[in-house]
């Protein structure tokens, strides 16, 4: 029986029918294909013909096949908008055949010197999979792919690799005429370009360009800007890069880059950067990179009314070298405008905004939040050790961070701050919370604070074991806040502090040597005791030790407060005994106490009564 005959159906039949009819209309025509290789059943034997054809295509969203049957030197090849506003580049086919991957394609640029390998301009979106694009030697911008549009450049399972330009050796991405975006999938590597002057392995520049790197299997390494900024990535002029990679393999996702500004990444002028970790289990990370200059792992910089920041949570940056600001480098212009940093700080919503980007918490068994093992050297002074700090603010830089571990950096200082003597209203101002200083070894004082107006806090900090150079463990010129704090440096005294009297604020420590600490009951000469200080825990005893109870100085000692420490475990958790001055620990860590263990000691070997 016909749908027609039957009543009942008669209009149910009507309504699919024109719905079908209109669905049909407004579905676009399938994406259309084009094959390019050297075998019988590929249309197009250059790359240009094919991308020329496909762009004045009437289907959507064409894709160009290219077959690794043949090889491809010396391409200039162009992308710009005719029918297609949208565009894919596939390699890996073993011949025309096929539309399945089963490895990469090499496009070389070869002798071409006028443009970059791949040069796309205007508002169109280009799709790279399974290519490895090489050989670029541009003297302008984008040796290797040089986009400036308004769309989207997306890479997966490709490779960017030893390509050379003036600015973005292995990729320059500009916006122009609308946003222009970077998407780095998974398995991308941009591996050792070079760039003249800024921009090694990637240049991000102007409103509305951003780059998003957070999936696994991801890579800018090897890569060098000899002249200026951004070793491995420059951001400047108002772009925003965001940062989640877990790395390749067991390398950062940032390593082994050079410049001389900003070995790792250079943020400049009124640009944003995002460092958040997405994988658990291998948070973001920044390792190995070498600045000749300044800003080992990080340069941030402000030539701009306004101002550059860096949010950033749950990261790592390590063993970067520079001759200043080894882990990190943070400077404004003369007019004092401001540099922001915020380190697992919500200021302005950072925290919020990294979660939204997909940011999560490391691992409790990955170490995170670490500024480590970099070195203040002179690379092209025969690697001349300097009084570099591993960490360098001034002229108005603006930080605040919590949960921060210093360890094993070698310079000068750990930190170094210095004031703003043009704009004194633009004072610099640093707020650290929660922090750990450890196992560093200085030349000069492990916290500096001088030329100019500055602001330091240090709140909940503990400073212990670091090879300390100068006279003083902290000196400081101008206001400094120092609260709920353990310094545990031996016989060095504490404090050195030249600014006005009302301008210091210290409670709430104790010290092995407290010259230097404002008088009160509240600052004590103390030395703590560690749970294992030569294997680097420095969390507060508190346990048996050969059949005696043993309670570390600062247990319970300030008043409740709220928050959290260095592991993000609830302060004000009383452990045992009467509290000094109240339920909270000072220093980095609130020991949590444990109430289900059977105290037995028989043997005297340590047990701890808290973790």
């Amino acid at each position: 029986m016909s749908v027609a005959a039957c009543p009942n159906h008669r209009v149910a039949g009507s309504k699919w029918a024109v719905a079908i009819a209109l669905l049909g209309a407004a579905l676009p025509a399938h994406a259309a294909n084009f094959f390019v290789g050297a075998d019988g059943q590929c249309g197009y034997t250059t790359i240009q013909s094919a991308v020329t054809a496909a762009i004045a295509s009437n289907g959507s969203f064409p894709k160009v096949y290219i077959a690794s049957n043949q090889t491809y030197g010396n391409q200039a090849i162009s992308i710009s908008p005719g029918a297609q506003s949208h565009i894919s580049l596939i390699g890996g086919i073993p011949n025309c055949g096929t539309t399945a991957a089963a490895g990469t394609t090499t496009i070389n640029g070869g002798a071409v010197t006028a443009t970059g390998v791949i040069t796309v301009r205007g508002a169109i979106s280009v799709g790279i999979s399974h290519l490895t694009i090489t050989g670029g030697n541009h003297n302008g911008d984008g040796g290797g792919i040089d986009y400036a549009g308004a769309g989207t450049l997306t890479l997966d399972t490709s490779t960017i690799s030893d390509n050379v330009a003036g600015y973005g050796g292995g990729i320059n991405v500009k916006s122009a005429g609308g946003a222009a975006a970077l998407q780095i999938n998974h398995d991308t590597l941009v591996i050792g370009n070079t760039a003249s002057t800024s921009g090694g392995g990637i240049r991000l520049e102007g409103a509305g360009t951003t780059m998003t790197m957070n999936a696994p299997s991801t890579l800018v390494a090897l890569n060098e800007a000899t002249a200026g900024y951004g070793g491995g990535i420059e951001v400047l002029n108002q772009a925003t890069a965001n940062i989640g990679s877990p790395g390749y393999g067991d390398a950062a996702a940032i390593y082994n880059n050079s410049a001389a500004y900003g070995g790792g990444i250079a943020v400049t002028a009124n640009a944003d950067l995002n460092l958040y970790t997405t994988d658990p289990l291998h948070p973001v990370s920044l390792d190995h990179n070498t600045a000749f200059n300044s800003g080992g792992g990080i340069h941030i910089s402000d030539d701009d009314p306004s101002s550059s920041n860096l949010c950033a949570a749950n990261f790592r940056i390590t063993n970067n070298i520079a001759q200043e600001g080894t882990g990190l480098y943070a400077d404004v212009d003369s007019n004092g405008d401001g540099t922001q940093i915020f380190l697992n700080s919500n200021i302005f919503g950072c925290a919020d905004s990294l979660v939204a980007l997909g940011g999560v918490a490391c691992d409790a068994s990955q170490p995170c939040n670490i500024i480590h093992g970099d070195v203040a050297m002179a690379v092209h002074n025969l690697d001349q050790p300097t009084d570099g700090a591993a960490v360098l603010l001034q002229s108005g830089t603006f930080l605040t961070a919590t949960k921060l571990d210093l360890r094993d950096n070698h310079g000068g200082y750990a930190l170094r701050e210095l004031g703003n003597t043009i704009e004194p209203t633009f004072y610099t101002d640093v707020a650290i919370s929660n922090c750990l200083f450890a196992d560093n070894v200085v030349t000069h004082e492990l916290i500096k604070v001088s030329d100019g107006v500055a602001h330091l806090g240090l709140y909940q900090c503990t400073f212990a074991n670091d090879a300390i150079g100068g006279a003083r463990v902290i000196a400081a010129n101008d206001v400094l806040r120092l609260n709920n704090s353990v310094i545990d440096e031996g016989s060095i005294p504490a404090l050195a502090f030249t600014g006005s009297g009302g301008n210091l604020g210290n409670q709430y420590t104790i010290a092995g040597n407290t010259t230097g600490l404002a008088p009160g009951p509240t600052n004590i000469q103390e030395t703590p005791t560690f749970i294992d200080a030569p294997n680097g825990d420095y969390r507060l005893f508190y346990g048996t030790q050969g059949g005696a109870l043993i309670r570390s100085a600062g247990l319970d000692y300030a008043p409740a407060d709220g928050g959290t420490d260095i592991r993000d475990l609830a302060r004000d958790q009383a452990i045992s005994g009467s509290p000094l001055f109240g339920t909270r620990d000072i220093g980095a860590y609130e020991m949590q106490g444990v109430g289900d263990r059977i105290f037995i000691d028989s043997f005297g070997d340590p047990l701890l009564l808290v973790h």
